[in-house]
């Protein structure tokens, strides 16, 4: 009798999971949005693992499915959008509308000192209000000697290499570019990473965002925690 039951409750919980999984990948094709098929329980999420980097997913997707799509992480869906209207809007004429972030998994969002990142609802949207001037016209505009600075490293070490008559990587040198503008913006840091290639800012920097970083058991773990939640 008891392991009817059981057979029972599970055959419920199967099939409950199923039609919620079924329904959550109908949700972009009931909205007209198109976007990539998906695998059941992974959703896309071993398509961006191919890729190494999901920035090279989204663009290869953007490129195919247009400036709108979804996609989805597990069952969550994601919706991307690349048209600058409309993020105009959603960034600063509705801003009120999308004040809130999705939640990430393990991360205090209600905790008294939460930070933008993982903060939601009014506590992300102070947070938000309090650095809008820092990206106005005016601070940008002020940044303009220190990212000319970074420009002016960038080009020289690009002529020396021109000097030498062979082919190179442009993408390394960008890549120093890109952070020593950062930091300098950012923080306020002269890291002279285009010169010091063993500069330990430009290292740990790499680290962050090399696939080595991105471990794909932690990417797993996040699914399954996820479906988890959700049963």
């Amino acid at each position: 009798m008891l392991t009817g039951v059981l057979v029972v409750i599970l055959v419920i919980l199967i099939v409950s999971y199923g039609w919620h999984i079924h329904r959550a990948y109908s949700v972009f094709t009931r909205l007209g949005i198109p976007g990539p098929p998906t695998r059941f329980f992974f959703g896309n999420f071993l398509d961006i693992l191919k890729t190494d980097r999901i920035s090279l997913a989204i663009q290869t997707w953007t490129e195919k499915y247009g400036k709108i799509f979804g996609y989805f992480e597990g069952h969550t869906p994601i919706l991307v959008i690349s048209d600058p209207d409309i993020l105009q809007d959603v960034f600063i004429t509705s801003f009120s509308n999308f004040h809130s972030r999705r939640e990430i998994l393990f991360a205090e969002s209600k905790a008294k000192n939460a930070h933008l990142f993982v903060a939601r609802g009014l506590r992300w949207k102070r947070q938000r209000f309090i650095i809008n001037p820092t990206f106005s016209s005016l601070k940008l505009k002020q940044m303009s000697p220190l990212i000319n600075h970074s420009v002016d490293i960038l080009m020289e070490k690009m002529a020396e290499q021109h000097q030498c008559g062979q082919s190179f990587d442009i993408f390394v040198f960008f890549k120093r570019f890109t952070m020593d503008t950062i930091w300098s913006c950012g923080f306020g840091l002269d890291t002279n990473m285009q010169h010091d290639l063993n500069n330990q800012y430009l290292l740990y920097s790499q680290r962050v965002l090399t696939k080595e970083f991105c471990l794909t058991k932690l990417v797993i773990c996040f699914i399954f925690m996820n479906e988890l939640k959700w049963l």
